[in-house]
């Protein structure tokens, strides 16, 4: 579900505390994100949001999460709207419960 070398890497990169920071935006950013999807944003922006959506994923190391919002982008690209946010949702709970756990960090 989460590329630990990517974490990893985050970590060396910019230090404990720092990534520590950068998580908690990141998290904040993309649980506003799917809460917009999830409340109805425009089916035209569907593409785009999963676009940003995996892009963050991918930067942080959540994998899973990343190929959901593929999948979703990739067929809304070419008109199938229909995607479920739920499931999307739901992967990136357990996977900012696992990397918070993981990094000692408690949710805001």
């Amino acid at each position: 579900m989460i590329d630990w070398d990517r974490v990893t890497e985050l970590r060396d990169e910019i230090g404990a505390e720092d990534l520590a920071t950068v998580i908690e935006m990141f998290l904040d950013e993309v649980a506003e994100k799917l809460q917009e999807v999830m409340d109805g944003t425009s089916k035209a922006a569907l593409s785009d949001d999963m676009h940003f959506l995996r892009s963050s994923a991918l930067n942080i190391g959540f994998v899973k999460l990343a190929e959901m919002c593929a999948a979703v982008e990739e067929k809304a690209g070419v008109g199938h709207l229909n995607a479920d946010i739920a499931a999307i949702s739901a992967c990136y709970e357990a996977s900012a419960k696992e990397l918070r756990e993981h990094e000692g960090i408690r949710a805001a």
